[in-house]
């Protein structure tokens, strides 16, 4: 996984940095079958974490030297907030996940309504 997956955590680096930073997040890389993974989560454990992933085709899969972005999307787990009975406890449940086209190439794909607004947003709200 390190080779196939180090330019695009490079460039997640470069041009999220900034926003990871604000939101105390890094990245790590999981592989759920047929895809590799890079989830947004607090470096220290138990904490906060984005409910965003970026998902690239594995190797295998797409048959490339390293991982493209033509072959990557993003995936947004939603969340249910539950009433727990009659008190004023709330749970919150892992819904669905939704995945999205990453739209634009280069820094357009960075910017905008592109993957640092996504992240931005989902983490905020």
């Amino acid at each position: 996984m390190g080779y196939y997956l180090a330019n695009r955590l490079l460039e997640i680096k470069q041009h999220l940095g900034p926003v990871l930073k604000e939101l105390k997040l890094a990245t790590r890389a999981c592989c759920p079958p047929d895809s590799i993974r890079i989830e947004f989560v607090s470096p220290r454990a138990r904490a906060h974490f984005s409910p965003v992933m970026i998902s690239f085709e594995d190797k295998k899969k797409s048959g490339l030297a390293e991982a493209s972005w033509q072959k990557a999307s993003v995936q947004v787990a939603g969340w249910e907030c539950r009433q727990l009975r009659d008190s004023d406890w709330v749970s919150w449940k892992w819904g669905e996940i939704s995945s999205h086209e990453i739209k634009g190439e280069g820094e357009q794909m960075f910017s905008g309504c592109g993957l640092s607004s996504t992240i931005t947003v989902s983490c905020r709200t």
